[in-house]
């Protein structure tokens, strides 16, 4: 089971979604033999949602894998894409709860003292739960003028949001709920710096490179934004050291996986 969003945001789901979702859920949980959960923070849903099912309950923080990334330029991207210079980058699908208007804000703000600031945003722009949410951000990066410093570039391929990635000053995940955010991970796993919300996931996933927000306010977000502003981006050169602990984490997510297998056959 992912996780129980529709338990923290049911404001997002409709009253027969959220039903379906809990019958589903719960069936799932009393009829499995074990249940894998990606997160703590999932754990402490399941354990509020269906209490009788937690002893059947195992957690295991997956790894994502990026070091086959197809190396190609910065300049690649640029021409590609038809953009200029170092930019942040947000590539998460555009769900309301996935709060790209408070990093749309932080945009707005950081103008006024870094004309130049860019924020590049991939994942399909389409919410199925909330029509009229890609609009709403349309029309706020058209009201205030920000078409020159954000960019919503749709659904891309994965090789080209690893060098995004790669090549942004830092990821930048301003989302109200995640599971076990692959954004994350993939972060994790490049050596990349990262600006997150500082929901319980988030803190969970710990990123060494990471800096904390509160997803409500764009000021904060702001100062962070224009903080890193002038850092220089990353380059390839860490690549010894990332892939030496991607295999590490990588390697203790097999032997938790394999403990749970052998624990559930016998």
């Amino acid at each position: 089971i992912p996780d129980f969003q529709h338990l923290r945001l049911p404001h997002m789901f409709s009253k027969l979604h959220c039903a379906v979702r809990n019958y589903r859920l719960k069936a799932l949980a009393k009829y499995s033999d074990m249940v894998m959960l990606s997160s703590y923070d999932a754990l402490n849903d399941l354990q509020s949602f269906a209490p009788l099912y937690t002893s059947k309950t195992r957690v295991i923080h997956f790894v994502s894998q990026t070091s086959d990334i197809e190396q190609k330029s910065k300049e690649y991207l640029e021409q590609k894409f038809n953009f200029k210079g170092p930019f942040y980058f947000l590539p998460n699908q555009f769900w309301a709860h996935k709060n790209h208007l408070i990093a749309f804000e932080a945009i707005k703000l950081s103008k006024q003292a870094c004309p130049e600031i860019l924020l590049l945003c991939s994942g399909h722009l389409i919410d199925e739960r909330n029509k009229a949410h890609i609009q709403k951000l349309q029309a706020f990066i058209s009201e205030n003028k920000l078409e020159n410093n954000i960019k919503l570039l749709g659904l891309i391929s994965f090789n080209d949001v690893l060098l995004f990635m790669q090549y942004s000053v830092s990821i930048i995940n301003p989302s109200f709920f995640e599971g076990w955010s692959s954004t994350v991970e993939e972060a994790k796993s490049m050596d990349k710096s990262l600006i997150l919300s500082n929901i319980p996931v988030h803190l969970e996933q710990a990123p060494s490179k990471g800096l904390f927000f509160n997803p409500n306010n764009s000021i904060e977000l702001s100062s962070i934004l224009l903080e890193k502003a002038l850092i220089e981006q990353n380059t390839f050169e860490n690549n010894k050291i990332t892939n030496e602990d991607l295999n590490l984490r990588t390697l203790k997510f097999a032997n938790e996986y394999q403990q749970i297998i052998l624990e559930a056959l016998n």
